[in-house]
């Protein structure tokens, strides 16, 4: 890993209030009996609101909306679906859990509200987060040094019947 400018708490505190970024990577999503789901993501997060979208062999297979009034998923078929919360409206479509409020927060490295255990370089490496749906294990074993932070680049992210899987190979940060 490169050394950059911010202590590895300093760094936590300033991600922790960065809210507008956009990142591209690979994700598979592996459920309890079911063949994993490996998938091309293209996340972009701006505040409270994002646009994920899951992609393979360049064919769009999930596109989900989140804004302040409602959140809009578009399947695979051009099959349009509107909810109040895109974490429910995922899950109505395709049976993942993913837990979008605390992804947002988990993908930066930043544990919020959970004990955690830091790598050689002071970094997080994994920690666990409780949720009212369960809990959740984060394991983060890659970082890459984008501007003057290090950002995770390999995340996995377990509960009690999903995994998922994800590789970042690209990251862009809106200050």
């Amino acid at each position: 890993m490169t050394s950059v400018d911010l202590t590895p708490a300093e760094q936590r505190d300033q991600l922790l209030q960065l809210n507008q970024w956009h990142l591209k990577g690979k994700i598979a999503i592996m459920q309890a009996g079911e063949k994993p789901v490996p998938l091309d993501m293209n996340w972009q997060q701006n505040d409270a609101n994002f646009d994920l979208t899951f992609t393979r062999f360049i064919k769009t297979v999930l596109e989900v909306k989140q804004t302040e009034q409602a959140a809009t998923l578009v399947d695979n078929e051009g099959k349009k679906y509107q909810a109040d919360n895109a974490q429910q409206l995922i899950y109505d479509i395709t049976s993942w859990r993913l837990p979008m409020k605390q992804m947002r927060q988990w993908i930066k490295g930043i544990p919020k509200n959970s004990q955690y255990e830091l790598n050689q370089d002071g970094y997080v490496s994994q920690f666990t987060s409780i949720l009212p749906q369960g809990t959740w294990d984060i394991s983060i074993t890659d970082y890459m040094q984008v501007q003057q932070y290090m950002l995770p680049k390999a995340i996995t992210m377990t509960s009690q019947d999903i995994k998922l899987k994800v590789l970042v190979y690209e990251w862009h940060l809106v200050q």
